[in-house]
Order: structure tokens, then C-alpha cells, then sequence
């Protein structure tokens, strides 16, 4: 596959869920703002994702197209399967960790062991796209962050198709680089250097001098993050970063139950929605420079952008109410410069598949969308009563 000019991989097309999902966010008529209260109608099928088992599903799927036949419940057949994938194809023991989602469908989306997810790609015979592919629909997690030493090896490797003894050796080599880098390049720009690199060495000094620890990785999007506070900020008339969160939330963050449950964590939202939701203390994280998770930046980066675009919107002089073409002419516009920041920053594209992009999207469906998002937190979920302090 040759390489896109503007992005390394084209965006994503599921040929099956997504592309119905999609449909349904794009076509049809907009939510009204009498229907925001009722808009968990249109995301109803968000609920049903809770219970289905995306690794597993893509396990089955992949198996399938390698000639073996397996449902989604035969989790037994399928880590006999897989263990000895991991033997005869890459010539090594399957990991615990990886015998565990089987097992239990958890996937462990975090970036310690993020090695063990493309293993588990190459022991199923997975190409790069294919490999994309599975990251995004079945691990639920961005494929590729060019930044981190591992995706590069992988990512270096699987383009050029080289095997698991170069990229464990690559790996251990680049365990002992020194990070000195504090460069901000574009995570996408570190993708589109490496193709063009064709020899193991020079490949290594690239990535010697590409070399970036947790605080150097996500420099882009954490830049973009605080510049759109600061517009949000003035936007809002608020002057505190606390302050704009409540106001885009429509609650406090650190609001709390009697019985110690606190905040949306503990909502009826969906998991994959409140999972590294941002609060207080993760913006000033952002802010102040201290580590925080992949999840936590991309979905406040998602959040910013989204109240930086329809509250500008809201301050524009619109004659008369917003006719359903305008709305949806919006949202269009709303998901193209979204998928642009989040390819700027090596983060994946909004995805319907997952709970946090649908119901961000189908609140830009509506009306008013800062307002249909409040109504999701307070009306929808979290029930907020006399109960709360």
C-alpha cells in the first residue's frame, strides 16, 4: 500500500458496523432540542456495545480468514489456537497477560506492555493495515504512535517486513538510548520519515534521535490542549481552568456522593466513556506538564475542541433557528478538523465503535450541542438529586 500524501494510512472505513454507525450519525435529520432529553434513543446502540466482547469478536474474525472456525464463546478452542500461533509463528511463549484476554475479553490498553498487542497481531498473521485495523476495532486503542520507541520498531518492521528477531532485537537495542529529544515534530511526520528509511542502521539513529519518554511523546497535543483552554477560557468569560470545566460539564468535576462515590466515574455512563474522563486535577496535569494517560489527552483534547467550536458557534448571530442542513453541515465540519488535530497528535480518529466519540458526535448532531452534552451528564446519567453534597 502506497502512502497517503496527508496521512500515512487513509482514514478508516469499517466495511461493516461502522459504516452503518456512521450512516446513522450522518444521515437523517438532526436531534431537536426537545429531543435532547431523550437523545440516548439515537445512541441506544451505544448500551449494547457494553456487552460485546470487540477483542474477542476480532479474534474470531481473523481466525476465519486464516481457514479456522471458532465462536466467540469457544475461549478454550481459541487460546489452544493462539498459544500455539505464538510458538510455530514467532517462535515464542504467548504471554500471560495475552492468555488473559482470552479468557476474561479484558484487554490491558495500557502502553507498559504494548508490546504483548502487536505480538498478538503478528502470531495471527496480521499485516500493518490489518494490524491498524484490529487496534482501532478490537483493542479499542491507536495503532501507531510513531513517538514511542516499540510502535516505531513495529511500525518500521511491519513496513518492511522484517521478523520478530529484528524487532526484539531493535526493541532491546532502543531500551538503552538516552531520551535527549524534546523536539515537538509531528507524531504523523515521524510516520512518513520512517518509510522512506530502508536500512536497519540508519533506521536506529533515526530513532535514537526520535527517541521520546512519556513527557516528550504527546508535546503536540498537550500544546493544543492548553492553547484551546485559554480560547476556551475567554469563550466562557470564566478566568480558572476549574471553572471551564464546570461550565463545559454543567457540574462540579469533584462533585460527590454520600455514600463516597465521586463523579462521573461512578455515573450510569458507559466505562469506555468515563475511563480516563477529565477532571480537575487531569487538566492541570496537562497544563502544569505532568504525565498523564494516552486516554486522558485525547479525550480532553476531543472535549476543548468540541466546546471551542460550537460555543463559537453559539456567539455568531444566527437568524432565526438552526435548520437541520446548518446542523449537520456543523457536525461535518466538527468531525473533519477533530480527525485533523487527532492525526496531528497521533491519536486515533473519532470512532463510532467507541462510547466517548459516539455520544460526543451525536451531541453535535443536535441543536445545541454544549447544552445536549450537559443534559447527557446531568438527565441522562448521572441523576444528580438531593442525595449529592
Amino acid at each position: 500500500m502506497e502512502p497517503n500524501k496527508e496521512h500515512i494510512f487513509n482514514r478508516f472505513e469499517d466495511r461493516n458496523n461502522t459504516c452503518i454507525e456512521k450512516n446513522i450519525l450522518f444521515n437523517g435529520y438532526s436531534v431537536s432540542l426537545e429531543e435532547d432529553f431523550d437523545i440516548i434513543e439515537d445512541t441506544r446502540y451505544v448500551d449494547d456495545l457494553q456487552g460485546r466482547n470487540f477483542f474477542l469478536e476480532g479474534v474470531v474474525e481473523q481466525l476465519k480468514r486464516l481457514g479456522k472456525k471458532y465462536e466467540v464463546s469457544d475461549t478454550e478452542g481459541i487460546l489452544i489456537e493462539v498459544k500455539n500461533r505464538f510458538i510455530d509463528i514467532l517462535g515464542i511463549e504467548c504471554p500471560k497477560s495475552v492468555k488473559n484476554w482470552i479468557k476474561t475479553g479484558n484487554v490491558n490498553r495500557t502502553r507498559k506492555y504494548r508490546y504483548n498487542n502487536y505480538d498478538f497481531c503478528l502470531a495471527l498473521e496480521m499485516d500493518i493495515n490489518t494490524t491498524r485495523e484490529f487496534f482501532l476495532k478490537n483493542f479499542l486503542i491507536s495503532p501507531f504512535n510513531y513517538k514511542d520507541s516499540v510502535d516505531a520498531v513495529y511500525f518500521y518492521c511491519m513496513w518492511h517486513k522484517k521478523g520478530i528477531k529484528t524487532i526484539k532485537a531493535m526493541i532491546e537495542e532502543a531500551d538503552k538510548f538516552q531520551t535527549l529529544n524534546s523536539d515537538v515534530t509531528q507524531t504523523e511526520g515521524i510516520g512518513r520519515t520512517i518509510i522512506d528509511i530502508d536500512g536497519d542502521n540508519e533506521f536506529m539513529e533515526y530513532l535514537r534521535t526520535h527517541c521520546y519518554d512519556e513527557k516528550f511523546q504527546f508535546q503536540t497535543a498537550r500544546g493544543k490542549i492548553i492553547n484551546l483552554i485559554e480560547e476556551n477560557k475567554q469563550l466562557a468569560g470564566v478566568s480558572s481552568n476549574n471553572a471551564l470545566l464546570d461550565e463545559i460539564y454543567g457540574y462540579r468535576g469533584q462533585i460527590q456522593y454520600k455514600d463516597t462515590h465521586k463523579g462521573i466515574s461512578k455515573s450510569n455512563l458507559p466505562a469506555l466513556f468515563t475511563e480516563s474522563f477529565p477532571k480537575h486535577v487531569e487538566i492541570s496535569k496537562i497544563v502544569n506538564g505532568t504525565e498523564v494517560t494516552y486516554e486522558v489527552l485525547r479525550k480532553a483534547l476531543v472535549i476543548m475542541e468540541f466546546y471551542n467550536y460550537y460555543r463559537a458557534k453559539e456567539n455568531k448571530p444566527v437568524d432565526g433557528d438552526k435548520e437541520n442542513l446548518m446542523i449537520m453541515g456543523d457536525l461535518r465540519e466538527f468531525y473533519d478538523e477533530v480527525n485533523g488535530s487527532m492525526a496531528e497528535c497521533g491519536f486515533v480518529q473519532l470512532y463510532l465503535r467507541h462510547p466517548f466519540d459516539s455520544l460526543i458526535l451525536f451531541c453535535a448532531k443536535s441543536a445545541y450541542p454544549i447544552v445536549t452534552f450537559k443534559n447527557l451528564i446531568d438527565k441522562q446519567y448521572l441523576e444528580m438529586n438531593d442525595d449529592l453534597l
